[in-house]
């Protein structure tokens, strides 16, 4: 950490100055590109020696201090991942939502959203977004099992049964999707069905 301190020290000065109004070299801004980088480097130094609270304040800083959109976006999404991560489920919402407002067509973003919202215990944005995410990817598994897991917690077999045919035409293999079809089974008393996909497990 030391040594990405000491390269953040040449980087600031270029970010006063061009804040002031001052106008750099080519040279001067390609280096200055890099110090949104320099803050992002140091909040996963602080994330693994288990400082959540200083690497968010880093990510806000690589945030803010990024040039480029493209470089915003995807330190935003770190941090939402870190969020996640972290189990601060609302804050992760809410961060993925100014983020598909944004970018909209940002299928990770959904996905995530998702997660969040599963564990956030939002079951209605979970399947919102199983839809939104099997719009985008197919074939991603996670949208599924979560979608499942809010069918057979409300007991919505119509609802299951629909979003097991989506799963079957979009070719999902899942252990985890497949337990909770058996688990939806055995509720329903159907035992020998439900002992058939345990047995396969």
């Amino acid at each position: 950490e030391p040594h990405l301190l000491k390269w953040q020290s040449y980087l600031l000065p270029l970010y006063e100055r061009k804040q002031a109004g001052e106008e750099l070299t080519a040279e001067e801004n390609k280096r200055l590109e890099r110090l949104g980088y320099s803050y992002y480097l140091l909040a996963l130094s602080r994330k693994e020696k288990g400082e959540p609270d200083e690497a968010f304040a880093l990510m806000d800083m690589a945030i803010a201090r990024s040039l480029r959109a493209d470089e915003q976006i995807r330190y935003t999404a770190i941090k939402g991942q870190m969020l996640n991560e972290e189990k601060r489920y609302d804050a992760a919402i809410e961060l993925w939502n100014g983020l598909i407002e944004r970018v909209p067509d940002y299928a990770a973003a959904y996905a995530l959203r998702q997660e969040a919202a599963f564990y956030g215990r939002n079951a209605g944005l979970v399947i919102e977004d199983f839809w939104n995410v099997v719009d985008m990817i197919p074939d991603y598994p996670k949208a599924y099992v979560y979608a499942a897991k809010v069918y057979n917690i409300y007991e919505r077999s119509d609802l299951f049964d629909e979003m097991l045919q989506v799963a079957e035409r979009n070719g999902i293999n899942s252990m985890a999707l497949s337990l909770e079809h058996a688990k939806k089974l055995k509720r329903e008393k159907d035992y020998t069905a439900a002992k058939e996909i345990f047995q396969k497990l």
